[in-house]
């Protein structure tokens, strides 16, 4: 069954009651799949993603890239923004996934709305912010909005991806479906500041977390912190991979996911998660 995204259907965007601005896109039918990008990135980050789980669930993706006030750019603001919107379209998630900052997120809306997560994918986020990731970002200051975008998605792969056409499109995508960057700086400090380590142990869904070992922004040893804190989970490292597996390895990435919701729907989070052995 073939799934094109562009014909999504989407959800008026919502004015939340922080004054933050989120998209929204669903597609497919199904349990509901709640996912959320990284930082600068849009809904069209998990396109692979949706196309892969489209025909057996319902595919719903959030962002914030239409720009959000200064005094929401907060991963607390936001969390409560997901929350809101969940409310008010009367939707049940089966499973949250957070890329990134959305992982940060998916974290905060877990804790202080809990049953808004009974199941989690953590992929390459962290259980706080890292200011070292700074200089990365410094790198791309003054630069277009165009340049930015690239620049910061250059630094987000592994340096074998950046040349595939599958990069060129992701790249056109994101840049088509841009946001105005308003509170680009505030998220950045917010996501550098975010820190839940000494809240770990209160996580109780499920939880998958997902990284690639070439991965400098947010790198294996710090998702590691996530597997040793979080009481109930697996985790997966992907080799050859950056800070994108959802788009550089797409078909491992959806596998994983695939094993552990059905494990999910059975009671029972076993460690490892095998892929199969072509993906691998």
């Amino acid at each position: 069954m073939s799934i094109h995204v562009h014909l999504a259907q989407r959800i008026p965007m919502t004015e939340t009651e922080n004054n933050s601005k989120l998209n929204s896109r669903i597609i497919g039918d199904g349990p509901p799949l709640i996912m959320l990008p990284g930082l600068g990135l849009n809904i069209h980050i998990f396109d692979e993603l949706v196309t892969r789980f489209a025909p057996e669930y319902q595919c719903i993706c959030l962002d914030y890239s239409a720009g959000t006030d200064a005094t929401a750019c907060t991963i607390e603001a936001l969390a409560t923004d997901v929350h809101t919107w969940l409310t008010e379209n009367d939707i049940q998630p089966q499973c949250i996934i957070g890329h990134s900052l959305g992982g940060f997120v998916s974290l905060r809306l877990h804790i202080d709305y809990p049953d808004d997560v009974p199941a989690m994918v953590l992929i390459s986020s962290g259980a706080h912010g890292h200011p070292g990731i700074l200089p990365l970002f410094e790198k791309i200051k003054g630069l277009s909005a165009f340049e930015m975008l690239l620049k910061n998605m250059e630094m987000s792969v592994a340096k074998s991806f950046r040349q595939t056409a599958a990069f060129e499109a992701a790249v056109a995508m994101q840049a088509k479906y841009s946001g105005s960057g308003r509170c680009y700086g505030d998220l950045l400090k917010a996501a550098t500041t975010f820190d839940m380590r000494e809240e770990l142990s209160k996580i109780q869904c499920p939880t998958l977390i997902l990284c690639g070992r070439e991965d400098t922004i947010a790198p294996p040893t710090e998702m590691a912190l996530l597997e040793y804190g979080i009481p109930n989970n697996v985790m997966i490292c992907l080799e050859r991979v950056g800070h994108l597996p959802q788009l550089e390895a797409p078909d491992q990435t959806a596998s994983g996911i695939r094993v552990f919701l059905r494990q999910v729907k059975k009671g029972l989070i076993t460690m490892p998660i095998v892929l199969p052995t072509w993906q691998s």
